[in-house]
């Protein structure tokens, strides 16, 4: 993928994830072209010819010294926006291509994604952290998945990869790699990120999960200047929970929602998607290479290979 097709892709992704999650809406400003650029170390040109690349798709519209917005999306029918009825359009433009007839494509999916169950080994001692990535990959994936203690892996047997957040990966590599192993390094989704760094410039982050490491993650990544500015309460503390602010949106776990059960508080974001698009890709592959389509996994470049087998870089700190 050349760099001027990764940063629309990286757009789009962002944008898209963006408005599935509700986080932006049609006719809603985005960074300017000039804020976007210094943000991701690119040119002004170089990202201008990418808003201009999305505004051909209808995704986003550039009103000269205005700005640029997200594209107001119609309704075509069944609550289905515009942007994902053109997603559906490419992806059967891209299967014509390839000679595969719209009657056939839902078996090639479903033959290449649940012909057999795809194990996953998830390392991860953090409860919080286990129960959202095992709800994601179970049930927005199909994989099934087993959790694995970081000193277990070299006991392990009968999984296809292992999945790991950035905490745990350097120290789990050589053990992976011994047993031949992919290892996919997951990431947290942007919109989740921009959510959580939002709300520590504006003054503090209340997290409400099960495990205190949980929120000292949360500090190391977005707030290692001021780690004041991230506030713990514990799930099983139903007075401090009682006492939080309703219309304060706080960072609540997947975990911690189950220990509550029916709890009043505003999220700062949806329990899902936690993982990114990135990421998503390199599950994707996993998933279909482990159904047969081992090419799937060599088709997979750029970055998110390097997360299937190599290790995060210096700015891995800063993922989930």
């Amino acid at each position: 993928m050349t760099a001027r097709a990764d940063l629309i892709q990286h757009l789009r992704d962002h944008i898209v994830g963006a408005m599935h999650v509700g986080q932006l809406r049609g006719g809603d400003r985005l960074p300017s072209i000039r804020d976007t650029g210094r943000q991701l170390g690119r040119n002004s040109r170089t990202v201008r010819a990418a808003y201009t690349a999305l505004e051909r798709e209808g995704l986003v519209e550039v009103r000269g010294r205005s700005g640029v917005f997200v594209a107001r999306q119609e309704i075509t029918g069944d609550e289905t926006s515009e942007e994902t009825a053109r997603w559906l359009s490419g992806v059967l433009a891209e299967a014509w291509k390839r000679r595969i007839t719209v009657g056939s494509l839902p078996g090639m999916i479903q033959r290449f994604t649940t012909s057999r169950r795809v194990t996953c080994g998830l390392v991860d001692l953090v409860e919080d952290g286990t129960v959202a990535l095992k709800y994601e990959l179970e049930h927005e994936w199909g994989f099934d998945v087993r959790l694995i203690a970081p000193d277990a892996i070299a006991r392990t047997r009968g999984v296809d990869f292992f999945a790991v957040t950035s905490f745990y990966a350097a120290s789990i590599h050589a053990a992976v790699e011994a047993l031949a192993k992919p290892l996919v390094v997951l990431t947290v989704h942007s919109g989740l990120k921009d959510a959580l760094a939002s709300r520590i410039r504006e003054g503090s982050l209340t997290v409400v999960a099960v495990d205190p490491h949980f929120a000292d993650r949360i500090r190391v990544g977005y707030s290692a200047d001021d780690p004041s500015r991230v506030r713990f309460v514990a799930a099983d503390d139903r007075k401090a929970v009682a006492g939080l602010d309703p219309e304060e949106p706080v960072l609540l776990t997947r975990a911690a929602r189950s220990r509550l059960g029916s709890v009043d508080l505003a999220m700062i974001f949806p329990h899902s998607p936690t993982i990114s698009p990135e990421s998503a890709r390199v599950l994707a592959a996993m998933l279909v290479g482990g159904n047969g389509a081992q090419d799937a996994l060599d088709a997979t470049s750029g970055p998110e290979r390097l997360r299937i087998r190599n290790m995060p870089d210096e700015k891995g700190r800063r993922r989930l």
